[in-house]
């Protein structure tokens, strides 16, 4: 769980394989904005409204509700 900009962001793990990314809105909506593969999962930093995920041994930013996978570790390592 991460506050960035007044927006609450929160990991919800999937099954054990994967975790989607989801805000939470003022009024109780909440929104996925991203589906990811790979367990465990962590918000790592946050700025605007831009994340830094770690999923399984893969990092990902996370804007604009998409992810893009910047960084892998080796099978076996996770960040």
């Amino acid at each position: 769980m991460m506050f960035i900009d007044e927006k609450l962001y929160v990991v919800v793990n999937s099954g054990g394989e994967g975790c989607m990314i989801i805000v939470l809105g003022d009024n109780g909506s909440a929104k996925n904005v991203a589906s990811l593969s790979g367990a465990p999962c962590n918000l790592l930093l946050g700025l605007r409204d831009n994340l830094l995920v770690s999923a399984g041994n893969t990092l990902y930013i996370v804007s604009n509700d998409e992810a893009k996978p910047v960084l892998r570790a080796r099978h076996g390592n996770w960040f």
